[in-house]
């Protein structure tokens, strides 16, 4: 099985794609880090070369965008096995 991730760029376009926009990536060399917007929401996206599927979901679930599908299937197989552990 292959960890679902979408590497920096792509998260970034997916991000765009779900209305989200850059609002400063003034110092993302010093602080990697840029400013992006979505409808009333700015947030800082730490810069990483790679985003697994855990990190992708969470930040969509905060923007209320709905993760990649296999992001999000993982993420539901290991809560439910977590949740048949207990």
């Amino acid at each position: 099985m292959t960890i679902p991730h979408l590497k920096e760029q792509e998260f970034i376009d997916f991000l765009k794609d779900n209305g989200c926009v850059i609002v400063s990536d003034a110092n993302w060399e010093d602080y990697d880090r840029i400013i992006l917007k979505k409808d009333d929401v700015t947030f800082p996206l730490q810069l990483q070369k790679i985003y697994y599927y855990f990190t992708v979901c969470k930040i969509c679930e905060d923007l209320h965008i709905e993760p990649p599908e296999e992001h999000l299937k993982v993420l539901q197989q290991i809560r439910n096995r977590k949740k048949g552990k207990k």
